[in-house]
């Protein structure tokens, strides 16, 4: 089932501080239940696959992303191969490719630790600089609306990834002071402002 989700004006509360508020552009997304699709091109998400393990695995050993991963290390393919298994397997994977014009330029997930989900995001080298971050971000958020048990949305990021925190910022993450495991933290502010 498809719905339309209309972003309010500013004066109905808080939003994110977006090229297309700054233009006085409005943001709409359709969303279904497999794919969230911007209205007027632009970045979508569908739901990973199986197919999508080798293309996931070498984005995820890419030299900028091993360096800004939580090990630090790349991921054997053997072991990348069980992960994406397992986490396909789950009811609620939280795990998307973004593609823009059907061209995949990026992931999406999301992990539950209880009610807060810890989202984390990559674009493809050759779409960085774009804003395609920003659009996952976008995109993610009005995908988890449907989600009835993430409550709170943070992420870690590596301090020196200045292009990662200002996508998050971007879409309203604020940094929340403190580091966990030498990452950022930052916070989206709730539910209420997906």
């Amino acid at each position: 089932m498809l719905t339309r989700v209309r972003m309010l004006p500013r004066e109905h509360g808080p939003r994110c501080d977006c090229r297309h508020e700054r233009l006085g552009v409005e943001n709409q997304y359709r969303v279904s239940s497999d794919r969230t699709i911007p209205v007027a091109g632009g970045v979508v998400l569908r739901p990973a696959t199986p197919n999508d393990e080798a293309l996931l695995l070498e984005w995820r050993n890419e030299r900028a992303a091993v360096r800004y991963s939580v090990t630090g290390l790349p991921i054997d393919a053997a072991v990348h191969a069980r992960w994406l298994a397992a986490r396909l397997s789950r009811p609620l994977q939280r795990l998307w490719i973004a593609e823009e014009s059907g061209e995949p330029v990026g992931q999406a997930r999301v992990d539950d630790e209880g009610a807060t989900g810890i989202v984390s995001i990559s674009v493809a080298p050759e779409h960085r600089g774009r804003g395609i971050a920003s659009q996952i971000l976008m995109a993610l958020l009005v995908e988890m609306r449907a989600d009835t048990t993430v409550r709170k949305l943070v992420a870690m990021v590596h301090p020196e990834n200045t292009a990662s925190l200002r996508a998050f910022e971007r879409a309203r993450f604020q940094n929340t002071g403190e580091l966990r495991q030498g990452f950022i933290l930052l916070e989206h502010p709730g539910k209420d402002g997906w």
